[in-house]
């Protein structure tokens, strides 16, 4: 994790002076135009270099430590079913990055080294983000960790909106984990039914668990709630958890001082059993 944030921090330009084309409105440097995008209506995008280097610097330890601690919190029993099967296969909706799959290949090593894990596993990680220029950054992450001597990792990403069905561009694979992070707080209650149809579609009826991890925010929880009444599944061994862990990342002092990193997980994170 060291390389990654590093090498981020390394290549933010503290020169921008407020005009580039993907600028937020009345920003006055990179900082300032990656914060104030959130803020007042104006438009999320990662269009630039330097709102991507900012986003990892910042978020990527923390995320994954959120991803990694909601993984902790399907029960036993579902991670016993999962590791008799041979193919893993896991999706990461709203990818971005990498840092969902960085936390689930650093979470089923850790597995591996408990013993949890002694069978040969392929396991499949696909990233889907509408939004291409995370491509560069999150295959530079994915380099990061490599296969070991009982899992063999597959990394593959797809490009589409999951938010419009006639965009879906996937084989019949079935997956056996869902993450989705931060993406229920970036869309409306239009785009739910939708987003549990392609759960309902991609669901493997053998296993499978989901994750969200997002804002603590009431929008949020309605929406989770919206998401799962839609879901055509049953669903078991719900659990919900809020705990603040730090992110296990120590920033250098004139580092911390220049990005304000958030060290801390503040989000509410969602774990089901879903069965179809």
């Amino acid at each position: 994790m060291d390389v990654i944030v590093n090498r981020c921090i390394d290549e933010i330009s503290q020169n921008y002076e407020g005009v580039c084309d993907c600028a937020t409105p009345n920003s006055s440097n990179c900082f300032d135009c990656f914060q104030k995008q959130f803020f007042d209506g104006n438009e999320i995008k990662y269009k630039c270099d330097e709102k991507i280097n900012i986003y990892v610097a910042r978020y990527f330890p923390v995320h994954v430590k959120e991803i990694f601690e909601s993984l902790k919190m399907l029960p036993e029993d579902f991670y016993e079913s999962l590791f008799n099967l041979k193919d893993i296969n896991i999706m990461n909706i709203g990818g971005g990055p990498g840092s969902d799959s960085f936390a689930v290949k650093k979470f089923l090593i850790e597995k591996e080294l408990t013993g949890e894990i002694q069978d040969e596993k392929k396991v499949y990680i696909l990233r889907i983000d509408k939004e291409t220029n995370w491509d560069d950054m999150a295959g530079f992450v994915n380099e990061r960790i490599k296969s070991t001597e009982h899992i063999e990792f597959i990394s593959k990403k797809s490009s589409f909106d999951v938010g419009i069905e006639k965009k879906w561009s996937l084989s019949n694979r079935k997956y056996n984990i869902f993450t989705i992070s931060y993406l229920l707080s970036e869309i409306d209650n239009s785009k739910i039914s939708i987003l549990s149809k392609f759960i309902n579609s991609y669901a493997s009826n053998v296993v499978c668990g989901l994750i969200i991890n997002d804002n603590n925010r009431l929008k949020v929880h309605q929406l989770k709630q919206s998401l799962f009444q839609n879901i055509l599944c049953k669903i078991h061994n719900e659990a919900e958890d809020s705990t603040r862990h730090h992110c296990g990342f120590f920033y250098k002092d004139e580092d911390r001082d220049l990005i304000n990193p958030k060290l801390s997980t503040n989000s509410i994170r969602f774990s089901k059993v879903i069965t179809l």
